[in-house]
This record gives structure tokens, C-alpha cells and sequence, in this order.
């Protein structure tokens, strides 16, 4: 069928600022490399590198959420505030929400509302908010298909003969199972809490945790959303991993410092990383065990047997 006498809409990519055909998808991925067909993202403003998507936003989380589209991101991978009800975690933020529950289920609905495969959510059951968490996991335990359950090496210990809560949850909602790049995933991660926590932000996900569930649970090219960025833990390991990410956060110092580390690491992956040999998930993470110990010991002998066996049989 001929395209002539067929007028497209124009329009200009404030990205790359090349204009092209909004209606031909062909021309669009030939003239703006960096939207690659989404053409939802030309409305964001944000930091973007040559090498993948990076938008992000300084906004509210649920509302930057509801302004996306339906079934517009792959994957959702985010950690809210715990609601602690004591301001000893964040410089700028109390830690205090009313309505915890009722707000988690909002953000986890508009989450569920545009991401296509799975949404994790990051959360801890503390003193304050452990009715909280058990009511949700029930109010959406049709959607639950996996709940991965972090194990800290090095809590903070509780007093006396208290029991210490040394575990966080990874709870993963969507529609269909969840499914591992690699073989022998198991549904528990350990490490030690974060070591490199400043006084700004004494909340910040360990990278190792985030670098783990994005090489582990999400392909390459694949789009990530983080409507909690903090310091763009999230957005680091889809930049590390060749991700096209998109993030909010509400607190504008936050914002800027995020903004900041993301672009070192677009930096060093531009200046360090041939585009022929990008960095590649192993068997915990990148490198060796010592380098990404996310696994247990014994959990690095059984896969190190399970690798040699495999090897004796080729």
C-alpha cells in the first residue's frame, strides 16, 4: 500500500531535537535513537545518556505514577518509607503517614496499573507498620506471585531478649510467575545493611541488593520504574545493566544528588565499557561472590558444584 498523500503529524523529540514522523514508527526509531518507538517518554524532562533511556522526575510518587500511560514500563522496583513515626532515617521527611496502609495500596495500584510484567515492592515490618504489611500482603495476595526475603547480616540488634528484625521483603505482584535469568534463583538474598549510609539519607538501599534484582529479574533493554528514587540507587543499576529507567522524587536535594550519581555512572559506562562487552550478570551479580555476596556460602558451593558438573558433562 502506497503512503502517498498520507500527512504525519510532526513533531520534534526534546531529547535529541530531530524531528520526526509521530505516525511512522519507522521513522521515529531511525530519527531519535533514544525513544526508540515509546513515545510517551518525548513528554518527560530528565537526564538521559546516549547509551539508554534515564528520565527522571522531581515530583510526588503517585503523582508521576498516574501520569504514565497503562502498561507502559516493564518492570516496577521500588522501596516507600517505612513509617517509622520517628525522623531518624531522612533530612527533610518525617516518616509519618496517617493512613499508611490506604496509601500503599494507592501506590501499588497506579504501580500495578502501569507496569506490564511485575511490580516489587520493597518494604520492612517494624513496630509501627507491621499490621500495615500483614494487611497488604492479604489484601493482594491473589497478585503475589513470589515474596524474596532479604536476611541482613548485620542488623541493628534489638535490646535485651527482644527479638532483632533482621529481614526485609521483597514482595512481587503481577500476573503471571516470576521468572530468574539463571538457574537456581532461590527466594532469599543476604548482605550486610548498607555500610555507606550518609547523614542526608540513612535509608539507602544497598547497591548490591538493587544491582542483584535488576540483573537477576529484568532482560536487558527492558524499562524499570522507581517512583521512590532516594539517591538513585535503582537507576544506577539500570544504567549498570543497560536498562532504560524512569524515577521520581519528591524531596529536591534528594533529586539533585540522585540526578548527580546516575550521570557518573552514564560517565564510566561511556568512557570504561565497550558497547561490545557491557557488564554481564554472573552467578552473584558481577564478579565473584566476595565482589556481590548475595548468596550464602552454602548456596556459592551449590551453584559452584552445580557449574562444575555441568562443565564434566559437555
Amino acid at each position: 500500500m502506497s503512503n502517498k498523500g498520507i500527512k504525519y503529524e510532526k513533531v520534534t523529540c526534546p531529547v535529541c531535537v530531530r524531528g520526526f514522523n509521530k505516525d511512522n514508527k519507522k521513522g521515529l526509531d531511525k530519527n531519535c535513537k533514544y525513544c526508540k518507538g515509546k513515545g510517551w517518554k518525548r513528554q518527560m524532562v530528565g537526564i538521559v545518556s546516549e547509551a539508554k533511556s534515564v528520565i527522571t522526575k522531581n515530583m510526588d510518587c503517585i503523582e508521576f505514577v498516574k501520569s504514565l500511560p497503562a502498561k507502559s514500563v516493564d518492570v516496577s522496583f521500588t522501596s516507600p518509607p517505612y513509617n517509622r513515626k520517628r525522623n531518624d532515617k531522612y533530612k527533610n521527611y518525617t516518616d509519618q503517614v496517617e493512613d499508611y496502609y490506604g496509601w500503599m495500596c494507592d501506590v501499588i495500584d497506579e504501580l500495578l496499573r502501569v507496569t506490564k510484567r511485575h511490580v516489587f515492592f520493597n518494604i520492612q515490618a517494624n513496630y509501627y507498620n507491621r499490621q500495615d504489611v500483614y494487611k497488604l500482603i492479604g489484601k493482594y495476595s491473589e497478585k503475589i506471585v513470589e515474596i524474596v526475603i532479604w536476611e541482613k547480616d548485620n542488623p541493628m540488634p534489638a535490646s535485651g531478649l527482644n527479638i532483632t528484625n533482621a529481614v526485609e521483603y521483597f514482595i512481587v505482584l503481577g500476573d503471571e510467575p516470576l521468572r530468574s535469568n539463571r538457574t537456581y534463583t532461590k527466594n532469599t538474598i543476604h548482605s550486610s545493611v548498607n555500610s555507606k549510609m550518609g547523614k542526608i539519607h540513612k535509608a539507602v538501599m544497598n547497591q548490591d541488593i538493587a544491582d542483584y534484582f535488576i540483573s537477576t529479574f529484568t532482560k536487558e533493554g527492558e524499562s524499570v520504574l522507581d517512583c521512590f528514587l532516594g539517591l538513585g540507587t535503582t537507576g544506577i543499576a539500570c544504567v549498570k545493566f543497560n536498562r532504560d529507567f524512569l524515577g521520581s522524587e519528591k524531596d529536591a536535594e534528594y533529586y539533585s544528588i540522585a540526578e548527580k550519581r546516575i550521570q557518573e555512572v552514564v560517565l564510566q559506562q561511556r568512557l570504561f565499557t565497550p558497547s561490545n562487552n557491557r557488564l554481564q550478570p554472573t552467578a552473584f551479580g558481577v564478579g565473584t561472590q566476595a565482589q556481590f555476596p548475595l548468596l550464602g556460602s552454602s548456596q556459592a558451593e551449590e551453584s559452584s558444584a552445580n557449574s562444575a558438573a555441568s562443565k564434566a558433562n559437555r
